[in-house]
């Protein structure tokens, strides 16, 4: 419950001030409890929705924790290319960013609705990921500047910068591998017998 409601309430206060308090500026001169009792609407309508959704969801096959990932991978994969765009390159506009975030998760729920049968769940964070970056990287072409596009050209990253973050990737990637090894044997040794 604990992270339903603040999912909820986040969700209904986002709406409340980036949408419809921007879109409809006469909502933020309401009285206090005009305005209380308009923001427990929106967050009664994003607790039906969620109820909606889940009911739909509930129908499925898969385990809980397969799901879970399922709707997660949608979005895991965009959302980590908008920090790595944000991160290593300084030209990428917030509105390439953001039009890269909405094509990766695109596309990901392309592949979930369409290609369930033929691609995993799993390829989706790379996949979204990928595309994220694409349309963000391609976006600095069209990014308004001093009016020449072709003269904006890509940030290069440090070569080391990219070598040292490798390094610590496979580091961080054996060290979860030789643990999950480890602890494979001990419960094969100990608990499994």
């Amino acid at each position: 419950m604990s992270s339903l409601d603040s999912t909820i309430n986040s969700l209904s206060a986002v709406t409340w001030d980036d949408f419809l308090a921007r879109f409809f500026p006469r909502l933020e001169s309401l009285p206090g409890r005009r305005s209380v009792w308009l923001s427990r609407l929106v967050t009664v309508l994003w607790g039906t929705a969620s109820i909606a959704f889940a009911l739909v969801i509930a129908g499925r096959s898969e385990t809980i924790i397969e799901l879970v990932n399922k709707i997660g991978s949608a979005l895991y994969g965009p959302v980590a290319a908008v920090f790595i765009l944000g991160i290593f390159s300084r030209k990428v506009p917030g509105t390439g960013a953001l039009a890269g975030l909405a094509c990766g998760i695109a596309a990901n729920i392309v592949l979930w609705v369409f290609f369930e049968k033929q691609v995993s769940w799993m390829w989706c964070n790379l996949f979204g990921f990928m595309g994220t970056i694409c349309v963000g990287t391609v976006s600095v072409m069209f990014a308004r500047g001093d009016g020449n596009a072709a003269a904006v050209k890509l940030e290069v990253i440090d070569r080391k910068i990219i070598i040292r973050y490798t390094a610590m990737l496979l580091v961080w990637f054996a060290a979860i591998g030789i643990a999950c090894a480890a602890a494979e044997r001990l419960l094969i040794r100990y608990v499994i017998r």
